[in-house]
């Protein structure tokens, strides 16, 4: 372990070595965690053990941050490990080829697929070209498969993408149609939403078994 900094409650380190593993670590499914890609922080844990983890780093904020050390936090439903993310965003080399910011790093990491990125925008990554230091944001709906596509320069301006398919959608004005708890929604390509419309819809129960409770 390499500490990098001190704080009042809190260290911050790097792991140098792996001297005995977790029951619950395994070798990342994604080769390119290993060539540095920082788009995912969890391959290395068991997908069943992530959501117990998540729930300790929760219970762990709301105490030191929060400074409600007895607040309850209880894991919820999850959605499944790969393929599930419907909005990804990725940067554009020199060469117009996209790729994730390497960990801990602002460089890129050029990739040709994506194991947690839905089917439908995993193709675009290694067909669509964009402008030097262009921000890449892809999306899809669940419920109608359409797609949108935008990029833009660091100063928010549209910058044009190549190679894409004639059914993307291109642009700060492209959108999609998501269903969520039986809702129809139209997202735009400059929007914030959800890693997923299962995801967003989860987020809908819950808020739905709060009210009942109260």
């Amino acid at each position: 372990m390499l500490f990098r900094s001190r704080n009042r409650d809190y260290w911050r380190a790097e792991v140098v070595e792996v001297v005995g593993a977790s029951p619950v670590r395994v070798s990342p499914p994604c080769p390119f965690v290993e060539a540095g890609c920082g788009g995912c922080g969890w391959q290395h844990v068991e997908a069943a053990a992530q959501l117990g983890f998540k729930v300790d780093m929760v219970r762990d904020a709301l105490a030191r941050q929060g400074r409600l050390p007895d607040a309850v936090v209880r894991a919820g439903a999850t959605v499944v490990p790969y393929g599930y993310r419907t909005t990804v965003r990725l940067g554009a080399g020199p060469d117009g080829r996209l790729g994730f910011r390497r960990a801990g790093a602002h460089d890129l990491v050029h990739v040709d697929d994506c194991a947690v990125a839905h089917p439908a925008l995993a193709e675009l990554i290694p067909l669509a070209r964009a402008g030097e230091q262009a921000e890449v944001t892809f999306r899809v709906s669940e419920a109608t498969g359409e797609r949108t596509a935008l990029a833009l320069a660091g100063d928010g301006r549209p910058v044009r993408l190549s190679g894409l398919p004639a059914d993307v959608a291109v642009g700060p004005g492209a959108q999609i149609t998501e269903v969520v708890a039986a809702r129809s929604l139209r997202v735009s390509a400059a929007s914030f939403f959800q890693s997923s419309g299962t995801a967003a819809g989860l987020l809908v129960e819950v808020d739905r078994k709060s009210t009942r409770l109260n």
